[in-house]
């Protein structure tokens, strides 16, 4: 917002003025909304909480190379630190009584419930993930036996840490 008010909008055209006019309200607004309710601190979410996002990468995670494969791992390695930190900023956002609704936190403790019932293999973080069908079937293998293992050592283990918290912490205080 900042930024855009260095700009001299004598030197716009229209549309580029309209443009810049809607973009400065859409930053003030979402600046303020963001002061008045910080949503990483109490927002438990069924529909785009991380127990969705992450089970979504496979289908945003492009693989053609070696390198993509083991991308998508070291994301997979790194889901217990990002829902750690997610934990911590709803455990901030209980002490400043910022609640979760209690349909939401139920519906995303059953979500991960669906989800640790599924063995890894046949999950979301390995069943879902396109590897080129120019692999050899060993180079597919081995990438497959990879997933799986992130997935149980890292993945689900995760998410069933997340879940016991969202059970015990936020969910008795969910309004």
């Amino acid at each position: 917002a900042e930024k855009l008010a260095t700009i001299d909008a004598a030197q716009l055209s229209r549309a580029e003025k309209i443009t810049a006019d809607v973009l400065r309200h859409e930053l003030v607004i979402g600046i303020q909304t963001a002061r008045a309710c910080p949503t990483w601190l109490w927002e438990v979410d069924q529909l785009s909480g991380p127990q969705v996002s992450f089970a979504e990468l496979p289908n945003y995670h492009r693989i053609t190379t070696r390198k993509n494969a083991d991308d998508l791992l070291t994301r997979y390695s790194k889901i217990p630190d990002y829902l750690t930190k997610h934990q911590t900023e709803l455990h901030r956002g209980l002490a400043r009584n910022y609640l979760a609704p209690h349909s939401a936190v139920e519906r995303v403790i059953q979500q991960m419930s669906d989800q640790l019932k599924v063995a890894p293999k046949d999950s979301a973080y390995v069943a879902s993930v396109a590897l080129p069908a120019t692999w050899s079937e060993q180079e597919r293998a081995t990438v497959t036996s990879a997933l799986e293992t992130s997935t149980r050592e890292h993945v689900y283990p995760a998410l069933r840490r997340y879940q016991a918290f969202i059970r015990t912490e936020i969910l008795p205080s969910a309004r």
